[in-house]
């Protein structure tokens, strides 16, 4: 599915998704990394990156360490929805 022709984002979600997808595959993916690279709040940026995913653009995995704790969370962005 085109990003761009998906009904289903708001111009804000299009706008992160695009944002997102334009990162180095090895950018480590956190809020306050987003919030240092667009200039929506803390807020606006989460609210937009927890729609995303619930859309399934992004996928969110909890890692674990070594004792089976939980860890960092790792974030994957696709190019159409999961």
């Amino acid at each position: 599915m085109n990003i761009m022709k998906d009904k289903n984002l708001s111009l804000t979600e299009r706008g992160m998704l695009l944002t997102l997808l334009s990162l180095p595959d090895n950018w480590h993916l956190t809020i306050m990394g987003l919030c240092q690279i667009l200039p929506d709040g803390k807020d606006r940026i989460s609210k937009t990156l927890n729609s995303l995913i619930d859309k399934g653009y992004v996928t969110r995995e909890q890692g674990r360490n070594n004792g089976g704790k939980f860890d960092s969370t790792n974030l994957e962005v696709h190019e159409s929805p999961i």
